[in-house]
């Protein structure tokens, strides 16, 4: 049995290092609250905020353009969204990026008349790459007083006492800590590394989501997983700007036909719709002989150098797993059913519904992340909680050391994932994707590891893939980014979210249901 080294107490901690957790962390400070953030990489260097392309799209202030924008994100979400945390995004979001901009941390913003005034409406780095932004907050956050830092921690357990969280335990170079806190912020990204192709960096293994299953919470829409088709994988590696479309840019597939020709946004078309049309081509390439170079050196700076050193070479493209759109069950205020537990970012689902809408990944970090931060602060301010210590009992899931690896379960439930819970599900591959990765975590508990680390992340990683296998299954349509081929077309009785809490899997019907979306606005 481990022994559990205790390292004080704080009163929020947060768990993460990208944007989300950046933000929840400056702003609980900025509440006077002692903040500690756990993150497994060095914060501004951690998950996907680093490697992501900077964008940020929010609706212009006035009142009808925020009316037209909300209806965007649930037409994009085909109609199964969480009202309350669009309404709060769309509202709030022209605010936060607001402040986001008087931090000074790297983002050039956009603006467009409407009625004889600007407004800003988008955001991005120059160039489009996240550690423009990720990093220069990373020097900010840490140059406040009442922040501290665990880099290298990997959170792995929530403590709850009497419906409340009171500390988090944490692993380190094979050891385990434990941390008192009155409130925590779990924003630790998404579990996109389940996947054997995939945008995701390898430290996002759904951490965030098997952590809450073991508290007890409740998950929704962990069905619907995002695959990015804008990336490119030879000559070089990188991520489309997807506005080169609307400048002469194109796909083709091997027999040099543009197959998104007979769709009215032809490569600007939802996500998951481009990225099942390019499943069934052979081979994917970019096309962007006819696009305007002036707005590739403008907008697309690198991604036009790579062009011109690589020019003889055919852009090769295929689509990866790229976003959870499914993830902890969240009230409006980021708050959860367990007091003093506090959600933000990709952990989170109900807010894109069926499928994300570009650019809004980070702005949902500046919004979310600002309001769990206060939200916190505000609860740990009340909390007199009398901090406790972690049983032995509450770890009994935990391992003895030996000489175990476990990379080659991690490889396996990745690829099994890849082939049967992708961008193509059918019954059939579900249920024999759930027979191998039932094999698989049995094979994982029997094991003794080397790396208490790594030993955790594949169960996670077992975890979110159990999750999205059961909720693919139970729900027999193809809606967003969920699409059977034996169910190919939408239903209407699954308008609606599939929850699954502790084993249990419930279907609930979505509040206000309106497939109109002219009704909306």
């Amino acid at each position: 049995m481990f022994k559990i080294e205790h390292l004080g107490t704080a009163d929020i901690a947060v768990i993460g290092g990208g944007l989300a957790a950046m933000y929840a962390a400056l702003e609980a400070s900025n509440h006077g609250r002692s903040v500690v953030i756990v993150s497994k990489k060095p914060i501004g260097r951690s998950g996907a905020s680093v490697i992501s392309k900077s964008v940020h799209r929010f609706s212009p202030n006035p009142p009808k353009e925020k009316h037209a924008y909300y209806n965007r994100i649930i037409e994009s979400g085909r109609y199964i969204n969480n009202r309350k945390l669009v309404e709060i995004l769309v509202e709030n979001a022209w605010e936060k990026m607001e402040r986001v901009e008087k931090l000074n941390v790297g983002l050039n913003f956009r603006e467009k008349l409407i009625d004889g005034e600007k407004y800003k409406y988008f955001a991005s780095c120059k160039p489009k790459l996240g550690k423009y932004l990720t990093i220069p907050l990373s020097e900010i956050i840490k140059a406040k007083d009442n922040i501290n830092f665990l880099e290298g921690y990997m959170a792995v357990q929530l403590s709850i006492k009497r419906d409340s969280v009171c500390g988090v335990l944490m692993e380190y170079k094979n050891r385990l800590y434990y941390l008192n806190t009155k409130s925590v912020v779990i924003a630790a990204g998404g579990g996109g590394y389940t996947y054997f192709r995939t945008s995701n960096t390898n430290d996002l293994t759904g951490d965030g989501y098997a952590m809450a299953l073991r508290a007890g919470l409740p998950l929704t829409d962990m069905e619907f997983v995002q695959f990015y088709p804008y990336r490119i994988v030879y000559p070089f590696q990188h991520d489309i700007f997807p506005d080169i479309f609307s400048y002469g840019a194109k796909f083709v597939n091997e027999k040099g036909e543009r197959f998104m020709e007979k769709y009215p946004k032809k490569e600007l078309e939802n996500r998951d719709v481009l990225s099942r049309e390019m499943f069934y081509q052979k081979e994917i390439y970019l096309d962007i002989e006819d696009c305007d170079k002036e707005f590739l050196k403008q907008e697309c700076d690198d991604l036009y150098d790579n062009y011109l050193q690589h020019k003889d070479k055919p852009i090769k493209v295929t689509p990866m797993a790229h976003f959870m759109m499914g993830g902890v069950r969240i009230k409006p205020d980021t708050s959860t059913d367990i007091k003093g537990l506090f959600c933000c970012g990709e952990v989170t689902g109900g807010l894109h519904g069926a499928n994300r809408l570009a650019g809004h990944a980070l702005t949902e970090t500046a919004v979310f992340g600002f309001i769990a931060g206060e939200e916190s602060a505000r609860y740990s301010e009340k909390n007199t909680n009398i901090y406790s210590s972690f049983s032995d009992s509450e770890i009994d899931w935990i391992p003895d050391f030996g000489e175990d690896s476990v990379t080659s379960i991690k490889n396996m439930l990745r690829k099994t994932m890849w082939d049967y819970v992708g961008i193509v599900r059918n019954e059939e591959g579900l249920q024999r994707a759930k027979n191998i990765i039932e094999e698989l975590s049995l094979e994982v508990k029997s094991l003794k590891p080397s790396k208490l680390r790594d030993w955790v992340e594949c169960q996670n990683m077992i975890e979110t893939s159990k999750m999205i296998i059961e909720s693919a299954f139970m729900r027999r349509e193809s809606r967003g980014a969920h699409f059977r081929t034996d169910y190919p077309e939408e239903d209407e009785s699954f308008v609606g979210n599939i929850i699954i809490q502790k084993g249990k899997q419930i279907f609930q019907l979505c509040e206000n249901y309106q497939h109109d979306i002219s009704n909306l606005i």
